[in-house]
């Protein structure tokens, strides 16, 4: 296919036989129908796989055909490298200076780029296939295998890695396998992970940036994700206190100015303290439900009204609650085994105990999320909610990455009123207001099948969902076609 010309001049886009490519070219004129044009646009997203996955093919001949160096040894001269990491070929030391210019590429990126293609094709021969397949996308399958390298996994591991993946990737989006990906690296070298863990912690920080025109700065900070937790649950505590003393500034506002107010402890313990008591109930015409909080937080009166309260307040009510959702599957408890916390992505359990220190733990009871009973009301109630968090902890729309907690619970079926036991698990998805929006009055059509969720989009495009990832289908393929098919290709998974 040919592109730009030496001079700069754009010739015609052409396939090897002809004018087959010719509506690849940018100034060709665009479809008669959305449905064309939608066909067009498949058509563009393959062949941008395809030649991606070409693209590392060529460069990996490059690698086996370039040249060794020759002569006598020199000082300086080029000589071979490792290719990438464990278990890859030497190559030329200099070749992806020779790669870099034909792409566009610096220095830096053509060299990850040469060792990223030797890294899947002799580290992760499955997903290897997959690129070259068409079935998965070259950044997501880069991606896996840098992060391999950056573990420093050896050949071995990486293949244990690329075993557990290569098969669920096509169907992730590319944060989504990302996040798979990492969790299998943790499982393949726990002990590794710990000495990642144990380097991370040293590289703790807080610091100030450049202050801007507007008068504020940035702060940024590396901490523990404990006490990053219990900072940013603070934060929320004490803007929440602000807004109840009458503070009417945007959410955003009251949260920096609670931050601010950490900086004084006494001047958090006032406002902690004060609500406290507000809140406390008492004998009738004893004590002061508006002390701390009568006088402003930052006057001297509010630290002496506080100093008064402190001895006869239990300080554990001054910390904030903080829900901590952490996901393990029964059968894999042991110490070298995974865990996720929303949030925050896999860990080793036996890290968990960090994250609980210094803390007052309450368990929840555990959510059956076999239980499918109904209700007749529209509205989903609280524990209903949280099963529904559990059970689809990502948005049921093809691709997306968003958490569950905190979207609409959409019914899959629209509510009739009147009708009863709508109101079900089954018939539950979490969605973002504008996908809701769209399948309540655009024309995006949605039905589900054993936890398979197919889109129809108003072109007739079609879509499955499920836990597993997203599948696209032929315009052709039947609704029942594209449900089954989607779960007979579902596969078990140990991950919690």
């Amino acid at each position: 296919m040919t592109g730009t010309t030496g001079d700069g001049d754009h010739s015609r886009w052409q396939g090897p036989v002809g004018d087959t490519l010719a509506w690849v070219d940018p100034s060709a004129p665009p479809p008669g129908s959305d449905a064309a044009t939608c066909d067009q646009l498949s058509a563009l997203c393959s062949l941008r796989t395809a030649a991606e996955a070409r693209e590392l093919v060529l460069i990996a001949h490059l690698c086996d055909t370039a040249p060794a160096p020759t002569g006598p040894p020199v000082p300086g001269q080029a000589r071979l490298v490792p290719g990438g990491a464990d278990g890859t070929p030497r190559i030329p030391e200099f070749l992806h200076l020779e790669v870099g210019p034909l792409l566009g590429l610096t220095p830096y990126s053509a060299r990850r780029l040469v060792s990223d293609t030797l890294d899947l094709r002799h580290r992760h021969p499955r997903t290897w296939q997959a690129v070259l397949a068409g079935r998965v996308r070259v950044g997501l399958a880069r991606r896996a295998a840098a992060l391999c390298a950056a573990a420093g996994l050896r050949r071995d591991q990486a293949r244990a890695v690329d075993d557990a993946v290569a098969e669920r990737l096509p169907a992730l989006s590319f944060g989504r396998g990302v996040a798979l990906v990492e969790a299998e690296i943790i499982r393949a070298d726990p002990q590794a992970q710990r000495r990642r863990e144990e380097a991370a912690r040293r590289q703790r920080f807080v610091r100030l940036g450049r202050q801007d025109t507007s008068g504020t700065r940035m702060l940024f900070a590396r901490l523990p994700a404990a006490d990053a937790i219990h900072v940013r649950a603070m934060v929320e505590r004490l803007s929440g206190i602000l807004a109840d003393l009458g503070d009417t500034r945007s959410q955003g506002e009251r949260d920096a100015r609670a931050l601010g107010v950490m900086a004084t402890p006494a001047r958090a313990v006032a406002l902690l303290a004060g609500a406290a008591a507000a809140a406390a109930p008492g004998p009738a015409g004893e004590g002061d439900p508006d002390a701390g909080m009568r006088a402003p937080w930052s006057a001297p009166e509010a630290l002496r009204e506080v100093a008064d309260l402190l001895p006869t307040t239990d300080l554990d009510r001054l910390a904030p609650p903080t829900p901590l959702y952490v996901h393990a599957n029964a059968a894999h408890l042991g110490p070298d085994d995974l865990a996720r916390v929303e949030g925050g992505g896999a860990i080793l359990l036996d890290r968990l105990r960090e994250l609980l220190a210094d803390s007052k733990v309450r368990l929840t009871q555990v959510i059956d999320c076999r239980d499918t009973t109904a209700v007749d009301a529209y509205e989903v109630p609280p524990a209903m909610r949280e099963q529904l968090n559990l059970t689809e902890p990502v948005e049921v729309f093809p691709w997306s990455v968003r958490r569950s907690r905190g979207l609409d619970a959409d019914h899959c079926r629209p509510y009739v009123r009147g009708r009863p036991g709508q109101t079900r698990i089954t018939n539950l998805g979490p969605l973002t207001r504008p996908v809701h929006r769209a399948k309540t009055h655009a024309g995006f059509r949605l039905t589900t099948l054993g936890g398979v969720r197919l889109w129809r989009t108003p072109i007739g495009r079609r879509y499955t969902v499920s836990r597993d990832g997203t599948r696209r289908w032929s315009q052709y393929t039947s609704d029942l076609e594209a449900l089954v098919g989607h779960r007979l290709s579902r596969r078990p998974s140990a991950d919690p």
